[in-house]
């Protein structure tokens, strides 16, 4: 598949979860959607946001149907006019007399594209090399050349009787040329599977660096 349709698919399947566990399709506001989902929320349309920002996914709601008419926002120039960019592709139009609804919730890493997605399957495949049980993969964010990968224990140590595991980071040189020998080199030597993982307790409250939110993709 290309980035574009396999974005496409992941962002149907999402909006069809959510339409399926919605019990109330009016009067609908952000607070509907709080504490679901893998993300924290479900996927969904948020037609009350105006203020559009660069990366988000949109829908142009009046617009002939074209590669456009789901695309990313590269920047706002009025409430009605907005430059956007066609998913998986540099091609950029400038959409005026339109009407924008923001697409919310969906987890940035199934929004990846181009070397960065393909980053992270070589990633997976690395992190199955250098250990294919106990530690697993928490999600990946990107910083300039940077990628900041999330490892977390399998089962959360809770098969050895423990309280649940903190999952902890490492951070790793990423670009298109790596391999996957590489990728595993460098995890190790950030410490990957030598690290021991802190138990969650009362007085345990996980810092940034301790839990994933993908920004920066």
């Amino acid at each position: 598949m290309t980035d574009k349709e396999r974005i496409l698919t992941a962002l149907v399947r999402e909006l069809r979860t959510t339409f399926c566990l919605a019990k109330n399709p009016k009067g609908w506001g952000e607070e509907h959607f709080e504490g679901r989902g893998g993300s924290g929320v479900y996927t969904h349309f948020a037609p009350w946001i105006t203020k559009l920002t660069p990366g988000m996914l949109v829908l142009c709601e009046t617009m002939m149907l074209n590669e456009f008419s789901i695309g990313i926002v590269v920047s706002q120039i009025a409430s009605d006019t907005c430059i956007i960019r066609e998913i998986g592709t540099s091609r950029e139009c400038k959409v005026g007399n339109e009407n924008f609804t923001p697409i919310i919730g969906m987890s940035e890493e199934k929004l990846l594209e181009g070397d960065k997605y393909l980053f992270r399957i070589k990633l997976l495949k690395a992190l199955r090399k250098a250990d294919d049980y106990w530690h697993r993969f928490g999600g990946v964010r990107f910083d300039g050349d940077k990628a900041i990968i999330t490892v977390c224990e399998r089962y959360g140590g809770m098969l050895s009787g423990d309280k649940e595991s903190v999952p902890y980071e490492i951070e790793i040189p990423w670009s298109k040329r790596a391999s996957i020998k590489s990728i595993v080199a460098a995890m190790l030597a950030q410490g990957f599977g030598k690290r021991e993982f802190v138990r969650k307790t009362s007085e345990t409250t996980p810092t940034p660096s301790d839990t994933h939110n993908s920004k920066n993709i």
